[in-house]
């Protein structure tokens, strides 16, 4: 869940906790750690280098850009460091013990 307020309540946790539920808190938004701006903005930093004269040029060059090998490993790289900075949340909250083991493998612990 998100960090509103009202979800951080005693109360609120309280449910929870007789429920047996295990909460999982979100890191706060962060768009330099926000995957798809990330993305948008490696792509908007090639695309506004032309000069665009329609609508389809421009889109059959971001294809162009999403299709190459370069590309796909810096979105990797990106979406791994975006996972590195979840983990660093969850440490930072003593919540490690919500990391998945796929989730171990997929940044390298």
């Amino acid at each position: 869940m998100d960090n509103a307020k009202f979800h951080l309540t005693k109360d609120v946790k309280k449910i929870f906790q007789e429920s047996q539920i295990k909460v999982m808190t979100i890191s706060p938004y962060n768009s330099d750690q926000n995957m798809i701006e990330l993305v948008f903005r490696h792509i908007k930093n090639i695309i506004k280098k032309y000069n665009f004269k329609t609508i389809l040029k421009m889109k059959k060059k971001i294809i162009e850009i999403l299709e190459k090998e370069e590309t796909k490993k810096i979105i990797w790289k990106l979406y791994r460091s975006t996972f590195l900075y979840y983990r660093k949340f969850l440490e930072k909250n003593n919540e490690t013990d919500k990391l998945e083991d796929d989730f171990k493998i997929l940044i390298g612990t």
